[in-house]
């Protein structure tokens, strides 16, 4: 299963607004003792209208398609 687990504004230095979410993937570890365990997985970064973003650092991302690079605001 795949949740959002964050959202939050970025610019580029052109002064172009972006919303970020960042999605997390959770891996079903369902056990006979626990049958609704999920464990953390890898996360993935998004502009709202769906361009995938690479992460640069804690507050840096550049759109793929563009090669922009936003920073979080």
């Amino acid at each position: 299963m795949i949740k959002e687990i964050e959202r939050f504004q970025a610019v580029s230095d052109s002064g172009n607004k972006y919303t970020v979410l960042i999605y997390q993937k959770f891996i079903d570890a369902s056990t006979a003792e626990d049958p609704n365990k999920y464990i953390p997985g890898i996360k993935s970064a998004r502009t709202l209208d769906g361009q995938p973003l690479n992460r640069i650092d804690d507050k840096s991302f550049e759109i793929v398609e563009t090669g922009e690079i936003i920073t979080r605001i």
